[in-house]
C-alpha cells in the first residue's frame, strides 16, 4: 500500500490527477475520512484528471454523482 502525505489542496489536486491516469472503466475508489480531510480536493483532481469539466461537489453526503459518466 502506497501513502500519499499532502501539504495542501494544490499538491492533492496535482496528485489525484496523476492518480486519474491509472483507473480503468468501471474502478471504484472510496474516499474515507473526516471532514475536512480533503475528499472532496481528491475528487476534484480525479475529476480533472479525466477531463470532466462539470461542477464536482462534495461526495460525502452522496449515494452517487454522476460526472459526464466518466466519473
Amino acid at each position: 500500500m502506497a501513502v500519499f502525505i499532502s501539504r495542501g489542496a494544490d499538491e492533492t489536486l496535482a496528485f489525484a490527477a496523476e492518480y486519474a491516469k491509472t483507473l480503468h472503466a468501471g474502478d471504484v475508489v472510496l474516499l474515507n475520512g473526516e471532514m475536512g480531510s480533503g475528499k472532496t480536493v481528491f475528487a476534484k483532481g480525479v475529476a480533472s484528471g479525466l477531463g470532466v469539466t462539470d461542477e464536482v461537489l462534495s461526495p460525502t453526503y452522496a449515494y452517487m454523482n454522476d460526472y459526464s459518466g466518466k466519473l
